[in-house]
């Protein structure tokens, strides 16, 4: 499933620093529901400390809702002053990738602040990784009259959620990644579809604009699908796409996402979830 490449990370920004990563492990059962329930606006406030550590002057915590898993995350990057208060008039960037497989997080929100002070935004992790082979992420920090300064954290666990996948092309890997909006429930359930192009060598990942995604719900233990389903269409944010997954009954459901580009199948993508 991995994108063969190299992950250049904010090359540009010229002092680095050095980060340590949360050691604890990612927990939780598949699936969007219960602990690892969906990210976004109805998650939860980001209090699970991903990895901390220095950039230049900052000091620089990313977050997120609940331990990192497969799917669309929603991190908060927390640059502080030496007090710990919120560094005012600064710019953050992110990039993220798996050095051990190459592939890249695509962004699919750069941060931006809000109004705790932090910077929110969201990343594609397609690939669970323990540990000692898992995520990097490098933190970029810019403000006025101040030196650029970066801080990469190594080393960072990602559970499988089912909630992400790649399609393996000859010229390109497609990276495609599922959030939720809200708790699942039987009916109609509003999906966000991230879906993004990796091209060999390439240091970072690149919307794509042109697709069009079929959904077809199944449910294994019984032996049916469902109808009622809303394919995923683009939506003002490149990359992104929006549209709902319509479940029958409670349990388990295997979506099966047909991604197709100029008329022809590229691939599919199965996303499992179980509530």
């Amino acid at each position: 499933m991995g994108a063969r490449g190299t992950a250049s990370i904010l090359a540009a920004l010229a002092l680095t620093g050095c980060g340590v990563s949360d050691p604890a492990g990612p927990g939780g059962s598949p699936g969007p529901t219960g602990a690892t329930g969906p990210t976004g606006s109805t998650g939860p406030a980001p209090s699970v400390l991903v990895a901390s550590g220095r950039a230049g002057p900052w000091t620089v915590e990313i977050r997120s809702d609940r331990s990192l898993g497969t799917g669309i995350a929603a991190i908060a990057i927390h640059v502080g002053t030496a007090a710990g208060a919120p560094a005012p008039d600064v710019t953050v960037a992110v990039e993220g990738g798996r050095p051990s497989t190459g592939m890249l997080a695509p962004v699919v929100s750069p941060p931006r602040p809000g109004i705790d002070g932090d910077h929110h935004g969201e990343v594609v992790l397609a690939e669970a990784a323990p540990a000692d082979a898992g995520w990097s992420f490098t933190v970029g920090v810019t403000s006025p009259g101040q030196e650029p300064a970066t801080v990469t954290f190594t080393g960072v666990p990602v559970v499988e959620r089912r909630l992400a996948g790649t399609i393996r092309q000859a010229q390109a890997t497609l990276v495609l990644g599922v959030r939720f909006e809200a708790g699942l429930k039987v009916g109609s359930n509003p999906v966000t579809v991230a879906l993004h192009e990796i091209v060999p060598g390439a240091s970072t990942a690149s919307p794509v604009r042109d697709a069009a995604i079929h959904v077809e719900p199944f449910m294994p233990s019984m032996g049916h699908g469902s109808t009622g389903s809303v394919d995923p269409v683009v939506t003002g944010t490149p990359g992104v796409y929006a549209g709902a997954l319509s479940f029958s009954m409670p349990g388990d459901w295997e979506t099966t996402f047909t991604v197709s580009r100029g008329g022809s199948e590229a691939g599919r993508v199965v996303v499992a979830v179980y509530f």
